[in-house]
């Protein structure tokens, strides 16, 4: 950069952190949601290499904040450019010495990244809900759906849903719960699906052989329950499905013979062959941060072979199951970036890219969302 030019960052507030100067070149950090902890300028970038250097930063997570190192070319560019780098929104602009203005890019033209299920009633998130909701937002996440375990539970998610606008719920009981909520009818399930503008889904429901806190009967009969209450209402079933593929499959295809429905098949583990049949049905296929780990290359050949970029979804399942590097750890709806991150890696396409297509993805499926809720922001 000549001297007396200045590169200047907006991502949000103007609040100005400290300059860093090197040489006869200034750069400025303003307003960023989290510290910058690092910067780094690299003379042998080249302006026509910009675009390829934003797929190659790096980028990394420490103690819940955002690490940015920045290498870039400081070349006078003579003009503003608005560039998207996940998980913040960057704007760059050369200028002479002086403060300036730079417009950031509305949170509803991001390349958004959506977790469809999560268990926000859960105490893990109890004392912190409102710092959740903003770290996602931080994370480029902009909206989330916290998944019913008990229908009797239902108020907890609607209060919750009720006071962060880009969060919204589901009704259903999981598969764990059969049994006690099998005097639940559908007839109920429906109704309360379409008691409330925020229960934008039905579940979570379906079978889980792994542990067995329910009688396979009793799961199969709350499933085809949950199954009809989603082709009434239209709004999608959120399937959990663990060691229990083929009764799965078998309870899939003899309930679509009745009528079509939509649904996802949450948090997938399951064999080529189940992934294989929800495709054939119409459904789509989600997967958390299971896809991350190191010997999960089977799953991740099911979700790039398999599946197709229009069928696919993410999610945590927070707050279980948190992905690299936060295996082990309380799980919660901005990691979503991670388990993104590794699919696109995986199928060769650009994390923008397939934050785009599994945004398009989640309003195909979940018609009640409108939306617009994704241009909606809070305060956290």
């Amino acid at each position: 950069m000549e001297a007396g030019r200045k590169l200047c960052f907006d991502v949000g507030d103007w609040q100005t952190f400290s300059a860093a100067e090197r040489g006869a070149r200034r750069v400025e950090k303003r307003s960023r949601p989290a510290e910058i902890l690092g910067f780094e300028l690299a003379d042998e970038i080249a302006d026509s290499d910009l675009h390829g250097f934003l797929d190659r930063r790096e980028l990394a997570a420490h103690d819940g904040r955002l690490k940015l190192l920045f290498l870039l070319w400081c070349q006078s560019f003579g003009h503003a450019a608005r560039i998207l780098l996940h998980p913040v929104v960057v704007t760059l602009a050369c200028e002479p010495l002086r403060p300036i203005a730079l417009a950031t890019i509305p949170a509803h033209t991001r390349a958004m990244l959506i977790d469809h299920h999560c268990h926000l009633n859960f105490p893990q998130f109890a004392e912190d809900m409102a710092g959740v909701v903003g770290r996602a937002h931080a994370a480029g996440v902009g909206l989330m759906v916290t998944i019913s375990t008990r229908i009797r539970q239902l108020d907890e998610l609607i209060a919750i849903a009720d006071v962060h606008e880009t969060v919204f719920c589901s009704v259903g009981t999981h598969p764990h719960n059969a049994d006690s909520e099998l005097e639940i009818p559908t007839t109920e399930i429906v109704r309360l699906a379409r008691s409330h503008p925020k229960i934008v889904a039905i579940g979570e429901a379906g079978l889980d052989y792994f542990y067995k806190k329910s009688s396979p009967e009793g799961q199969a009969e709350g499933f085809r329950r949950h199954i009809q209450a989603a082709r009434e209402t239209g709004l999608p079933l959120e399937i959990h499905t663990r060691e229990a593929d083929d009764d799965t499959r078998r309870i899939l295809e003899e309930e679509t013979a009745k009528g079509a429905f939509p649904a996802v098949l949450h948090c997938f583990t399951g064999g080529a062959a189940l992934a294989q049949t929800a495709v054939d049905l119409g459904l789509y296929v989600s997967f958390t941060g299971v896809v991350t780990f190191k010997k999960s290359e089977e799953l991740r050949r099911i979700a790039t072979e398999v599946v197709p970029l229009d069928r696919i979804l993410v999610e945590t399942d927070a707050p279980y199951l948190a992905p690299e590097p936060y295996r082990g750890k309380t799980n919660e709806p901005a990691y979503v970036a991670y388990t993104a991150a590794a699919l696109a890696a995986a199928r060769g396409i650009t994390r923008e890219d397939f934050a785009a297509a599994t945004t398009t993805n989640f309003f195909r499926l979940f018609t009640k969302v409108p939306q617009s809720a994704a241009a909606k922001t809070e305060k956290a």
